[in-house]
């Protein structure tokens, strides 16, 4: 399960990660303790920022059962949300995410009359 904040939101956040991110993510952890908690094994927020013409995504993840919260490099499936989310607001159908390793990600989000049909999720992938 994921939430996405809208940027005004995000913003907030993002700055209180840079000054101090242990104590962010500690707070981030309980906003989803108390909002979304489900039986899921993992939850997550997704903050968004605005980067020249792209999105930034900015991904915290708390995993339960080690009760630790991450600060991810990368999140397809957040990546996918915040797709959806972008074409719900603003109705675009190609999305560049630009993930906090640097990297993009491409989705072009297909649609059915009434549904959103498929996604195609594009980008470079490394090998280490």
């Amino acid at each position: 399960m994921i939430a996405i904040l809208d940027e005004e939101k995000s913003k907030i956040y993002i700055q209180k990660l840079k000054e101090n991110e242990e104590k962010t993510k500690n707070e981030l952890k309980q906003l989803m303790i108390t909002e979304l908690d489900s039986e899921e094994k993992a939850i997550g927020i997704m903050l968004l920022e605005k980067e020249t013409e792209k999105i930034k995504i900015n991904p915290i993840v708390w995993v339960k059962e080690i009760n630790t919260v991450f600060y991810e490099t990368a999140c397809g499936s957040g990546s996918l949300g915040t797709a959806i989310y972008n074409y719900l607001k603003n109705k675009d159908k190609k999305i560049e995410l630009i993930q906090p390793s640097r990297y993009s990600i491409n989705i072009e989000l297909k649609e059915n009359e009434s549904y959103i049909e498929k996604a195609i999720i594009s980008g470079i992938v490394e090998e280490e």
